[in-house]
């Protein structure tokens, strides 16, 4: 692979995962908030989720979707067919970045 290909994906890996962090600790942060805790300040889970205070489900919920709805540009070159053209790539591996590639 050209090294200007894998700097695109390399970036391109990083600015995913940059958001997906900053969207699983903001998840984390209402969770926090609005779960229910037991008497050593542990979230409490049932059917492998966590259980959220009744009285602040309204809360929450309203909270989660307006962080749902949320637009998320990134800031990336895309990348384009050409430069991918001799290079070997599973489907999984293409479907991955997909939404990136410009024909």
């Amino acid at each position: 692979m050209k090294i200007r290909t894998a700097y695109k994906i390399a970036r391109l890996a990083r600015e995913v995962s940059t958001e997906l962090e900053l969207f699983n600790n903001t998840k984390n942060s209402l969770v926090e908030k609005y779960g229910e805790h037991d008497e050593n300040n542990n979230l409490i889970t049932e059917n492998n989720s966590y259980k959220i205070r009744e009285d602040k489900r309204k809360e929450f919920v309203e909270e989660y979707q307006d962080m749902m709805q949320q637009t998320i540009k990134l800031n990336i070159e895309p990348i384009t067919l050409k430069e991918l053209e001799d290079e070997r790539f599973t489907p999984p591996e293409v479907s991955s970045i997909i939404d990136f590639i410009e024909e």
